[in-house]
């Protein structure tokens, strides 16, 4: 880690949901966002770096200013809008605070992941200060910030998010698909950088019993009735639900638990924090996954690092059948028979899992991904001086 001198270039990670104060300061209630950690890896990486690092965050009753054990800096912005939140308090409350924050933060480059409404005026406050912002995609549904989504339900956030998008300096994509979608629908490019992640060394042998994880929301996205569709199909096989429920999509989580109830091979743990989901990895002889779009996920690149392949029904730019890591499923009845073949063939699961290790390591670590974001920062900074 450097001295943090004040010679040392600046960048500003804009985050405002809950899971970014958690994971920062461990303020407030206990939650993983994978967009939110990518944000922590790649903020960390570049603080080690040399890069002065600092967020922009949501007023969860923390401190106006605060720091990180490794010398990061949180501002606090506005609160979470609610439903209910009038344009006039918009106005006078939310936007004010959010630059206020943007101000004192001070950094070279702003950047902000996944699509909400903040990304029309930190374009704005970016364009009026001379500073320079990054928009970086974290899903396919990003790149379709006109249609209506869970974070962008009124037509006035989906103005701002469109035109900080089209605005922004530079667009980071995760997948080919997003590249595509992105300049289909927003006449946009942006550059295509992976997730970054850590695979440990050496072989990972997987205890018994047949066990296979499935981690995510108990959200109609996810999809997880799907999942137990097919763990009632493979008796045999053990299932573990990790994912916690959605004040909004009750009614979908009662569903879940009901059913995995009558269901003697599935155990539905609820929330389970991240330190220690990362055993229930490193079990798993698979990962399952339902979703029906998603951005590059954390759990492929968390279930690969232990070399476990992934059962999923989506996969981003054919990523599983080009390096054979997984298998691709459009049914439970196909979920099914793929995690039958793996926890019955030994051999297949062990290629496979060595093959997903080594993509890991390939295409994700910190010394192949952390060298091309500081390339485009540096870049966009240094276009700006001249």
């Amino acid at each position: 880690m450097t001295d943090g001198s004040s010679n040392a270039q600046k960048v500003c990670f804009i985050a405002t949901s809950g899971a970014m104060v958690h994971m920062l300061i461990g303020h407030g209630q206990q939650r993983v966002g994978g967009a939110e950690l990518q944000l922590l890896k790649l903020a960390r990486h570049l603080r080690d770096r040399g890069w002065r690092v600092s967020f922009i965050v949501g007023d969860y009753g923390q401190p106006d200013r605060a720091e990180t054990e490794d010398e990061i800096v949180l501002y606090r912005a506005h609160r979470p809008r609610g439903s209910r939140e009038s344009a006039l308090r918009f106005a006078l409350c939310s936007l004010p605070r959010l630059w206020r924050a943007l101000r004192a933060a001070g950094a070279q480059v702003y950047v902000q992941r996944c699509a909400n409404w903040v990304a029309g005026p930190i374009a704005w406050y970016c364009r009026r200060s001379g500073r320079r912002f990054v928009f970086s995609l974290a899903s396919i549904t990003d790149a379709l910030c006109n249609q209506e989504s869970e974070f962008l339900k009124s037509p006035p956030e989906r103005w701002l998010c469109r035109r900080g998008l089209r605005q922004a300096d530079a667009v980071i994509a995760q997948t080919r698909e997003q590249l595509d979608l992105l300049r289909r629908h927003q006449g946009r490019d942006a550059v295509v950088i992976p997730n970054v992640w850590e695979a440990p060394n050496g072989d990972m042998p997987k205890p018994e019993p047949r066990r296979v994880l499935w981690a995510g929301s108990l959200i109609p996205l996810k999809r997880p009735l799907m999942l137990l569709e097919a763990a009632a199909l493979v008796p045999e096989v053990e299932f573990i639900m990790a994912g916690g429920d959605s004040a909004e999509h009750e009614d979908l989580a009662e569903q879940v638990r009901a059913r995995a109830q009558a269901l003697p091979n599935v155990s539905l743990l609820g929330s389970v924090p991240f330190d220690e989901l990362s055993i229930h990895y490193a079990d798993a002889w698979a990962l399952v996954n339902t979703s029906h779009t998603e951005g590059f996920p954390n759990t492929f690149l968390q279930a690969w690092a232990c070399r476990a392949p992934v059962v999923t029904t989506y996969d981003p730019d054919e990523v599983l059948c080009r390096h054979e890591i997984g298998f691709h499923c459009r049914t439970a009845g196909e979920l099914a028979e793929r995690i039958r073949t793996l926890c019955t063939d030994k051999a297949l699961r062990d290629r496979m899992g060595c093959r997903a290790q080594e993509y890991v390591r390939s295409h994700h670590d910190p010394g192949v991904v952390i060298p091309k974001v500081e390339k485009l920062l540096t870049q966009l900074i240094d276009e700006r001086r001249t």
